[in-house]
């Protein structure tokens, strides 16, 4: 009897030691994770200022044309940049959303940053909304520059309104891509105020801890 009490002891015992060393790797493990979250929120951060400036300068040198800075291939490249960034802060801050009021989701993803970082949130969108209309319809006549046989036009679905010049052709490129980029540099910089809210918000619970 003495046996079998000493055998399902040590059973008993080394199941113990089993479960707890288990229950410290998950707490490490979660540990890990959540650091490993924030030093990523961190990076991506510091990753959308800097492209969030180069929105902002190819945005600016399109009132300069004859830089011949506007062409499909920055479009392409600052296009997949912003959706990147701006995707990753969508993702993560579906954490702190309470689904259940729809109506507070950018109160709840927004709640930490600072009453003048949302004043220029409000005026980016009020002037890419205008810029864009104002550009693509009356800078650019609801028009697009071509180049068809070694020669400058205005044209819309197959439409030519008339030739231009080499220099008209610039700057209603200029006119186009700035009617289009103001909308990288709004979510670029809508996608770094939800980054740099969650970074505050992990500060906060942090120290909470």
């Amino acid at each position: 009897m003495s046996e079998y009490y000493v055998y399902w002891v040590i059973v008993y015992t080394n199941l113990k030691k089993t479960l707890y060393t288990y229950s410290v790797y998950c707490n490490v493990k979660a540990f890990n994770s959540v650091n490993l979250t924030q030093k990523m929120t961190r990076f991506f951060y510091v990753i959308g200022i800097i492209l969030l400036g180069i929105n902002i300068v190819f945005h600016l040198l399109t009132y300069i044309p004859d830089l011949k800075t506007s062409n499909a291939s920055i479009t392409l490249l600052l296009g997949i940049s912003t959706l990147i960034t701006f995707g990753y802060s969508i993702k993560l801050t579906k954490k702190v959303v309470d689904k259940s009021k729809s109506n507070n989701i950018w109160n709840d993803i927004l709640k930490a940053i600072s009453k003048k970082f949302k004043i220029v949130l409000i005026i980016s969108v009020i002037y890419v909304f205008f810029n864009f209309f104002f550009s693509l319809l009356v800078l650019s006549e609801g028009y697009s520059p071509k180049k068809i046989e070694n020669e400058f036009v205005l044209e819309s679905k197959g439409n030519i309104k008339r030739i231009i010049t080499e220099e008209e052709y610039y700057k209603y490129k200029a006119y186009e891509f700035r009617g289009i980029s103001g909308h990288f540099v709004l979510f670029q910089l809508i996608g770094v105020a939800m980054l740099l809210s969650k970074i505050k918000l992990n500060r906060v619970q942090n120290d909470g801890l």
